[in-house]
């Protein structure tokens, strides 16, 4: 099979031309915007931040980031870089916004814990 875009000769198999990297196209194939992509190579995924931060801190806004990462990983096995950044993005941002949520509600409550601690020591009349 030959590229059509530098016209190198490639394996029959073969999903991406091994000279300039584009898309093989098959017959009745049409190239869509989603198939090319600049090139910029796989995204890093933040699976292991957005699971840690719907176990620990706030189980739905945390399942919102996995599925994000999900979707990111997807996406980059599929080669749509582009795709899996934006993905990868919204599952860093909801993961983020879940840990912020989980210290806060945290913090409140270490907070009544102690003011509800100095409130009973202060009842006592020793």
């Amino acid at each position: 099979m030959y590229c059509a875009a530098c016209g190198a000769l490639n394996d029959d198999n073969a999903f991406r031309c091994t000279s300039c990297s584009k898309k093989l196209l098959r017959s009745g194939e049409v190239l869509t915007s989603v198939d090319e992509d600049p090139g910029i190579g796989p995204v890093a995924v933040p699976l292991a931040m957005a699971i840690l931060s719907a176990l620990f801190c706030c189980q739905p806004l945390g399942i919102v980031a996995v599925v994000f990462a999900a979707l990111a990983m997807g996406r980059n096995s599929a080669g749509a870089y582009t795709e899996a950044r934006g993905y990868s993005e919204n599952a860093r941002k909801w993961a983020k916004i879940a840990i912020g949520l989980g210290l806060v509600v945290q913090l409140i409550w270490i907070g009544m814990m102690i003011a509800g601690g100095f409130a009973g020591a202060m009842g006592k009349n020793p």
